[in-house]
């Protein structure tokens, strides 16, 4: 077929017709709306790539934002340990300066804290979204987290905790317990992508950027770019309007605040089982109506929490250690004291007599004969009787019992030995004069 085929006018009356016709059902399509966008393909975010000038948020000079997108982040309290929770500083990364912080276009993003951590990020509210459309949030970023200043490595890296999140209410707050967080994710020196899905519960939607590393090096620096709000597909439909859907504490529902819970800000030093346990509710409960991801909270978080203080509950029968030893009824351990009684008076023990001293054999001797009668017997000679006085001289000593005073109770009773000499001579007198007498 040849050029001239090709640009041949149409003469055919035939052709003319079918070409009005189609012309005709295209208009009649695009006037009545007909012609909607497919799902997936139309970006419903404002500057999505993070383009155009960047200016002072607030008036702050440290917090220069990209238009139609705006800053948070968690305030510093003086509890807060040295160099954690800080106010992170933004601005614009420029791709003709450092390439690899863009991920398209000509700009990105940046926030970044210097040895210290913090809990930040930005978010944008959307509008003009039909009740029950499921959304899809997707945006790409990379963290540089080093203790040393080469930006092309992460040497002893934070974990960034990088998420992003979708509120289906459309509220503004990141620490409304009715926004859907993603995992958290690092992308250390390289591009990755994170999502999340949620399904619209109004005319509006908000999406969630956050990063909140863990530990204060010197380098906590996050960069984002070409994010993507899509329509993929049709949730629930919008119940009724005199209809109030809420659901239980068992039900795990998330994002659906049971009947009788509350917003409670988060203080510091409070974590989340903690709560659960002071409010009387599961861990699995307040994760469920917040649509938590992770039971990691930070102060001033928003969460729904049962009203009712654990206070008011019926108190159930625990043991509780504690420092002092608890108070037990006394017992009567002391044994009695006997009444005092009249002992008898002791009894004095009698003094044994000396003992009697046994007569030897020269006293058995003198005292025979001085008891016995005389007896018709030869007088004995001088000699005899100097023969005995000697040999009785020369015997044992005698004992003398001396006795104590007269009358004296317990007297003294004692012996004494005589020298044999005296006794010798006593006894030759009365030798001498027995023999004199009886002449």
């Amino acid at each position: 077929m040849g050029m001239e085929t090709l640009f041949r006018p149409v003469r055919s009356g035939r052709y003319h017709r079918q070409l009005t016709c189609v012309l005709l059902l295209t208009g009649m399509l695009l006037s009545a709306g007909r012609l909607t966008p497919v799902e997936g393909s139309t970006n419903l975010l404002r500057n999505p790539s993070f383009e155009g000038g960047f200016s002072a948020w607030g008036g702050i000079p440290e917090i220069q934002m990209a238009p139609d997108w705006t800053p948070w982040w968690t305030e510093r309290q003086a509890s807060d340990p040295l160099g954690y929770n800080h106010r992170p500083e933004y601005k614009q990364a420029r791709a003709d300066l450092f390439p690899d912080r863009v991920h398209g276009g000509g700009s990105a993003q940046q926030w970044f804290t210097f040895y210290a951590t913090h809990v930040a990020g930005m978010y944008q509210q959307v509008s003009g979204i039909t009740w029950g459309a499921r959304l899809r949030f997707t945006v790409w970023a990379t963290t540089w987290s080093s203790v040393e200043d080469d930006p092309r490595q992460s040497v002893s890296a934070a974990d960034m905790r990088l998420q992003v999140g979708i509120d289906p209410t459309g509220d503004t707050n990141p620490w409304a317990g009715t926004v859907v967080w993603s995992g958290t994710q690092n992308h250390y020196n390289t591009w990755g992508q994170l999502a999340v899905d949620a399904v619209a519960q109004g005319n509006k939607v908000t999406v969630f950027m956050r990063s909140a590393p863990d530990y204060a090096v010197k380098h906590n620096d996050t960069y984002w770019d070409d994010a993507v709000l899509e329509i993929v597909g049709q949730g629930a439909p919008p119940p009724a309007a005199t209809q109030v859907v809420r659901a239980t504490a068992t039900t795990g529902t998330c994002g659906a605040v049971p009947s009788g819970w509350v917003s409670y800000k988060v203080r510091p030093g409070d974590y989340l089982s903690g709560l659960a346990v002071t409010h009387g509710t599961s861990l699995a409960a307040v994760i469920a109506a917040n649509c938590l991801q992770e039971t990691t909270i930070y102060p001033d978080q928003k969460l729904w929490l049962p009203a009712t203080l654990l206070t008011t509950l019926t108190p159930v029968a625990t043991f509780t250690p504690t420092d002092e030893p608890t108070a037990e009824p006394e017992a009567s351990t002391a044994t009695p004291t006997p009444a005092a009684t009249d002992l008898p008076a002791p009894t004095p023990s009698p003094t044994p007599a000396p003992p009697t001293p046994l007569p030897t054999e020269a006293t058995a001797i003198r005292v025979a004969a001085a008891t016995l009668p005389p007896t018709a017997t030869p007088e004995p000679q001088p000699a005899e009787v100097a023969a005995l006085v000697l040999s009785e001289a020369t015997a044992t000593p005698a004992t003398v019992t001396m006795a104590g005073p007269s009358g004296s109770a317990g007297g003294q009773v004692g012996t004494a030995l005589i020298p044999s000499v005296a006794v010798a001579a006593v006894l030759s007198f009365v030798a001498g004069w027995v023999l004199r007498g009886r002449r």
